[in-house]
């Protein structure tokens, strides 16, 4: 799977960081394992400050919120 997916234009107003494939190798493996484990996994991840990250559905939809201890 490539790291160049195109997202649909989100849901709702995300911070203006680009949006990223779940499976690119700079998301830590925490936060591609919790990504997982929705309904409708996160398939993108917006990397916001202090090590959080934005984990969005394949339709853009924000599921969750985390960051790393």
């Amino acid at each position: 799977m490539s790291n160049r997916q195109t997202m649909p234009r989100p849901a709702l107003s995300i911070p203006p960081e680009e949006p990223i494939a779940i499976t690119d190798e700079r998301i830590p493996p925490p936060i591609r394992k919790h990504g997982e484990r929705f309904r409708k996994p996160a398939r993108f991840v917006v990397a916001l400050e202090n090590g959080e990250y934005v984990l969005l559905g394949e339709d853009g939809e924000c599921l969750d919120v985390v960051g790393l201890p």
